[in-house]
C-alpha cells in the first residue's frame, strides 16, 4: 500500500510538472519522463505515461513512444478491472491524439480485460465504462455492442440488490450514449426499485441530450415523490429552455420562496 501511495504521488508529480508552465515544454516533459520511469505500480505508471503522451501531441514520434509505455504498463496490471480501466483511458487518449487505429486496438484490449473479470457486477460496470468511452470517440456501433454485453452480464447477477444496481448503471449509460429506448425499457420493465434515487439523473441526461420522446415516456414515473418531481422539473427547464422561467416559478411557488422571477418587461 505504501508503494502504491508513493507511486500515486509520483503520478501526480508528473501531471503537475506538465501543467506547471514554469519552464519550456521540452524541459517539463523530460522531468515528467524521469518521474514516470521511477513509478513501480503498473496502473499509476500507465497513467503517468499517458499524461506525457498527451503533452507531446505536437511531437508524434515522442508521443507514440510514451503511448507504447502506457500500453505496456497497462498490460502488466494484474487486476482485470483496473487493467480494463487503464486500457480504456489510454484508448481515449489515443483517440484524442488522432491515433484512431491504435485507439481501437486499445479498446479491444479493454474489452478483453473486462471479459476476464470474475465478479459479475464489476464486469458489467467495466463493459459499461468502455461503452461510454467508445461513444465519446464516435464509435457508436461498438459502443452499443459493449453496452449489450454489460446488460447481459447485469441480468445474470444472482443478488437482487446488485442486479438492480448494475441495471441502473446500464440504463444511465444507455441514456448517455443516445440509446434512450433501451433506457426506457429497462426502467419500465426491469427496474421497479430505486427510481427515486436513480431516475432523476437519467432524466437529466435525457434532457441534456434533447431526447424528448424518451423523457416524456418516463415522465409519468417521476411524480410519486415530491423531491423527485422537483428534480425532474429542473430537467424540464433544460429540455424546454423557452419555458424555463415558468417552470422555475412553479417550483419556487411550491417551495414557498420568492415571487415572480420574470423581469418587469416580461411580466407586463
Amino acid at each position: 500500500m505504501a508503494i502504491i501511495l508513493q507511486d500515486k504521488a509520483k503520478a501526480d508529480l508528473v501531471r503537475g510538472l506538465l501543467e506547471s508552465g514554469l519552464c519550456p515544454l521540452d524541459e517539463r516533459v523530460e522531468q515528467a519522463l524521469a518521474a514516470a520511469e521511477r513509478i513501480e505500480d503498473a496502473d499509476w505508471r500507465s497513467s503517468a505515461y499517458r499524461e506525457v503522451a498527451l503533452a507531446q501531441a505536437g511531437q508524434p514520434k515522442q508521443a507514440q513512444e510514451a503511448f507504447q509505455q502506457a500500453l505496456a504498463a497497462a498490460e502488466r496490471i494484474e487486476n482485470d478491472y483496473r487493467r480494463s480501466e487503464a486500457y480504456r483511458a489510454v484508448a481515449l487518449a489515443l483517440a484524442q491524439a488522432g491515433q484512431i487505429e491504435q485507439a481501437q486496438e486499445a479498446f479491444q484490449q479493454a474489452l478483453a480485460a473486462a471479459e476476464r473479470i470474475e465478479n459479475a457486477f464489476s464486469r458489467s460496470r467495466a463493459y459499461g465504462t468502455v461503452a461510454l468511452a467508445l461513444a465519446q470517440t464516435g464509435q457508436t456501433e461498438q459502443a452499443q455492442e459493449a453496452l449489450a454485453q454489460a446488460l447481459e452480464v447485469a441480468r445474470q447477477i444472482s443478488s437482487p440488490g446488485s442486479r438492480y444496481d448494475a441495471l441502473w448503471q446500464v440504463a444511465r449509460a444507455s441514456a448517455e450514449i443516445g440509446a434512450g429506448e433501451l433506457a426506457q425499457q429497462l426502467v419500465v420493465y426491469e427496474l421497479p426499485v430505486g427510481r427515486g434515487e436513480e431516475l432523476p439523473a437519467i432524466m437529466s441526461v435525457l434532457a441534456q441530450r434533447g431526447d424528448t420522446a424518451t423523457f416524456l415516456a418516463l415522465l409519468p414515473l417521476c411524480g410519486w415523490s415530491r423531491m423527485m418531481a422537483f428534480k425532474v422539473c429542473l430537467s424540464i427547464a433544460t429540455l424546454y429552455p423557452q419555458h424555463n422561467l415558468a417552470v422555475l416559478e412553479v417550483l419556487m411557488r411550491e417551495l414557498g420562496i420568492g415571487g415572480d422571477i420574470r423581469s418587469d418587461d416580461e411580466s407586463a
